[in-house]
């Protein structure tokens, strides 16, 4: 979860630069994330995710502690076609 949390941040520190009216929803799911982060949450911080990124998929490592952020696809760019 740790390069996810990482592009999260980022994001965030980005959305703070938008200066546009909140709608409800937004604003529930912010506080959902918050407060399942503050938690420690894991299981409802990942169902987040998922629904965020339907497409989310993880690359294949190149070596056995492969754990660099760029083997996520948040596009699902390396799904095979039609899926």
């Amino acid at each position: 979860m740790e390069p996810l949390l990482r592009r999260i941040e980022a994001l965030q520190a980005e959305l703070a630069g938008i200066e546009e009216p909140e709608d409800a929803g937004a604003a529930a799911a912010a506080r959902a994330w918050d407060e399942a982060y503050a938690t420690g949450d894991i299981t409802t911080m990942q169902a987040m995710v998922k629904r965020a990124f339907p497409r989310l998929t993880l690359r294949p490592r190149e070596f056995y502690y492969d754990n660099r952020p760029e083997r996520i696809d948040f596009d699902g760019d390396f799904l095979p076609p039609g899926t």
